[in-house]
């Protein structure tokens, strides 16, 4: 029966380790996060941040597109897309921001948002 035990234990504490592509994962979330603040320190450009801002987010995130929402007082911007046309990514923009209030937002929102192409 202890053997019986053991075996359960062992197994059960084998699945809830995590895997290889979990620890690279977060290894590459790391490196990533330290580049992007030496990025900070050291680029000048602000469109080369933008750009590698979103190259950083579609690699850590493995989306197809990313992009940034620029807020400039009432007007919002599309920037640096990635792997997006700019009408498609005003579009979507425009879909975010009429479901989430930026304001109140404290935590991880997911939508789902159609584009019509």
């Amino acid at each position: 029966m202890g053997r019986f035990i053991f075996f359960i234990l062992f197994f059960t504490t084998l699945f809830h380790l995590p895997t290889a592509e979990a620890y690279d994962r977060k290894a590459q979330e790391v490196t990533s996060l330290q580049y992007f603040s030496k990025l900070i320190t050291e680029v000048l450009d602000f469109n080369d941040l933008a750009e590698t801002v979103t190259d950083i987010a579609q690699k850590l995130s493995a989306s197809k597109a990313t992009w940034i929402i620029w807020k400039n007082g009432q007007k919002q911007y599309s920037l640096a897309a990635k792997n997006i046309g700019f009408v498609e990514s005003d579009k979507l923009t425009k879909q975010i921001l009429e479901r989430i209030d930026f304001e109140k937002l404290t935590s991880t929102k997911l939508s789902i948002l159609r584009t019509n192409s």
